[in-house]
């Protein structure tokens, strides 16, 4: 079951509550997301890839993958194809410097 909060008029999750049957007993847990507002930018960048790339990918999470991938594994050419080839050839090395230098502002629509 979600945690919800409300941020502005729109809820949003940030959590969840799990039941479960342990030895005749309902345990009930409960976990809040930590960085809520990065992982609310991360999910709003994989559906925005997810929209402008839907004849590559069968799903959002198919494109999550790939991030999944390049973070386990430090193999991140994918990734950078991915950025290339949906915001312009050049982007993933601006994004590159702008991260390095500080001066990062990346801006997804929701």
């Amino acid at each position: 079951m979600p945690i919800k909060k409300k941020v502005g008029d729109v809820w949003r999750r940030v959590g969840t509550i799990t039941k479960r049957k342990v030895d005749g007993k309902t345990e009930v847990r409960g976990s809040i997301y930590s960085y809520h507002e990065a992982r609310q930018r991360f999910i709003n960048l994989i559906r925005d890839f997810y929209r402008k790339n839907e004849q590559d990918f069968s799903s959002p999470e198919e494109v999550f993958k790939i991030f999944v991938v390049a973070a386990l594994t430090g193999k991140i050419l994918p990734v950078a194809r991915l950025i290339e080839k949906t915001y312009s050839k050049g982007s993933f090395r601006k994004l590159d410097e702008a991260s390095t230098s500080g001066k990062i502002r990346i801006t997804v629509p929701h």
